[in-house]
């Protein structure tokens, strides 16, 4: 999804000098299927591995797939209020993605009890194979 950053009122292409960003959280959706999927596992699970990567970085412990639908929606504004950060660039955000991709690959291959979870966010990735 791209949109204007939130200081500007004007709409994204019609002005050449406002610059385009994009949403994070709005891409995940997408990628999950849309607004009809947003409450989908591939989806939630996704923006859960996103949060807890941004925000647990040095934590080794499994990724926490299921907070409650509270928590979840704070978690979630929580990635959009980083990613609308004032001079994030998009290196940071792939920076987080490839976290992101590279931590569901080491809780794939210990397997446990996050395994259906971690596998249900891996479609998100494009990759049709487990490591």
């Amino acid at each position: 999804m791209v949109r204007a950053p939130a200081t500007s009122r004007r709409r994204a292409g019609q002005d050449p000098g406002v610059q385009r960003a994009t949403c994070l959280v709005g891409a995940v959706v997408v990628a999950a299927g849309g607004r009809a999927a947003v409450g989908g596992q591939p989806a939630q699970r996704s923006l859960d591995l996103l949060w807890h990567t941004l925000h647990q970085a040095t934590d080794p412990g499994p990724v926490r797939w299921c907070p409650g639908p509270a928590l979840r929606m704070l978690q979630v504004q929580d990635l959009t209020r980083w990613n609308d950060a004032a001079g994030r660039s998009p290196e940071e955000v792939r920076g987080l993605l490839d976290a992101a991709i590279g931590r569901l690959t080491r809780e794939l291959q210990l397997g446990g009890r996050g395994q259906a979870a971690a596998s249900a966010a891996l479609s998100l990735t494009g990759s049709s194979s487990r490591p």
